[in-house]
C-alpha cells in the first residue's frame, strides 16, 4: 500500500486562499517484477476526514517470455520417429546420404485476454548446425520460398531442410537457432504532468499486420542433437567382393591345374600299366625314336605342377 500525504505547509496555503479553487495530483509509477495473476488496484482519497474511494482497476501480468524451440529429424523416418536425440536411436543410413529437417517453432506464450504474444521475423532467425562427434557434414540450408516475408506468431513453425553426407561410421550434430522477438512497444510520455496524453514510440518500432512492435532481447532456443551411422557391413562390402573374386580365380586356377595334372597322370598310368615291359622307358619308342607326345613327367614332376611352391619329391 502507498500513502501520499500533503504537507502541513501546503494545507496552510490552500486554506489561506479562499478566492480560488484548489487541487493537486499525486502521480506514482510502478514496475511489476514477476508474473502475477489478477491484482486489484484502488485508491482512497481523504479530505477533511471524509474518505472517497475510487473505482477498482484489475490488472495482471501474464508470462510473455519470448521462446524459440528447434527439433531436428530425418525426412526418411518422419516426425517423431526421426527425432534421434541419442546414440541408441541413431539411424542406419545404409550407405547413403540423408535428408535432415529442422523444425523451428515460436513457442512463446500469449496474453489470455488479447491473444497477443511475441512475433519473430523468419528472415532474422539464425540457424546453425555443428558436428559434435564422428564425421559427415550438413549441406547448405534450404529455406521455404516465403522465408523473407514469413512472420512466426506464437505456435507457428517453419521447416528448413539440408542434406547430410560424408558419414563413414558415426555422426552426431547439434542444431540451435537464435532470433530477436518483436513485442509490444513500451511508450513514454515526455511530460506526464502536463495533462496531455502524449506517447513517444521507440525509433525501431515497426508496424506489422496492424500491430506496432519493437525489438526485444535476443532469444536462444534449446539445442537438439541428431544421430546416424553407416553399418560396418556396408563399409566391408568392397573388400568382401574383392575377396570373393580372388577366391573364384584361385578355384578356377586350381581346377585348371588339376585337370592338366589328371590328364598327365592318366597318360602316365596308362603307360605303366599297359606296357610293363617299358616301365623304365626313357621316352623313346620301341624303334628308338622319340615318342610323339614328348617326355612325360614322373610323380615328382606331377606334385611340383600341382603345388609349385613345394620342392620336388625324391
Amino acid at each position: 500500500m502507498v500513502t501520499v500525504r500533503a504537507t502541513e505547509l501546503m494545507l496552510g496555503l490552500v486554506s489561506a486562499d479562499t478566492e480560488h479553487e484548489q487541487a493537486w495530483t499525486a502521480f506514482i509509477q510502478c514496475q511489476r517484477i514477476a508474473v502475477g495473476g489478477p491484482v486489484a488496484n484502488q485508491f482512497t482519497e481523504t479530505i477533511n476526514g471524509v474518505e472517497r474511494p475510487s473505482n477498482t482497476v484489475t490488472t495482471h501480468t501474464p508470462d510473455m517470455t519470448p521462446r524459440l524451440t528447434i527439433e531436428k529429424w530425418d525426412e526418411q523416418s518422419g516426425w517423431p520417429d526421426g527425432d534421434r536425440d541419442t546414440v541408441d536411436e541413431a539411424l542406419n543410413m545404409n550407405g547413403s546420404d540423408t535428408r535432415i529437417v529442422f523444425t523451428i517453432t515460436n513457442a512463446s506464450p500469449t496474453d489470455p485476454d488479447t491473444g497477443d504474444g511475441p512475433w519473430f521475423k523468419a528472415s532474422e532467425l539464425s540457424l546453425t548446425d555443428q558436428l559434435v562427434a564422428g564425421d559427415g557434414q550438413i549441406g547448405e540450408f534450404e529455406y521455404p520460398d516465403d522465408w523473407q516475408t514469413l512472420i512466426l506468431k506464437p505456435g507457428d513453425s517453419a521447416e528448413v531442410k539440408a542434406t547430410l553426407s560424408g558419414v563413414s561410421e558415426h555422426h552426431t550434430d547439434r542444431a540451435i537457432v537464435t532470433g530477436v522477438p518483436l513485442v509490444q512497444c513500451v511508450v513514454s510520455d515526455p511530460d506526464p504532468f502536463d495533462g496531455k496524453d502524449e506517447e513517444k514510440l521507440p525509433e525501431d518500432a515497426v508496424e506489422i499486420d496492424g500491430r506496432t512492435l519493437c525489438a526485444d532481447t535476443t532469444v536462444t532456443s534449446n539445442t537438439d542433437d541428431w544421430n546416424g551411422y553407416q553399418p560396418k557391413d556396408n563399409l566391408a562390402t568392397t573388400g568382401t567382393n574383392i575377396a570373393g573374386l580372388i577366391a573364384v580365380i584361385l578355384v578356377l586356377a586350381l581346377l585348371g591345374t588339376g585337370a592338366t595334372a589328371a590328364i598327365r597322370l592318366t597318360r602316365a598310368n596308362g603307360r605303366h600299366t599297359g606296357h610293363e615291359d617299358n616301365a623304365n622307358d626313357d621316352g623313346a619308342g620301341r624303334d628308338g625314336s622319340p615318342d610323339g607326345d614328348g617326355p612325360e613327367p614322373d610323380f615328382a614332376q606331377l606334385v611340383t605342377t600341382i603345388n609349385p611352391k613345394e620342392p620336388p619329391m625324391n
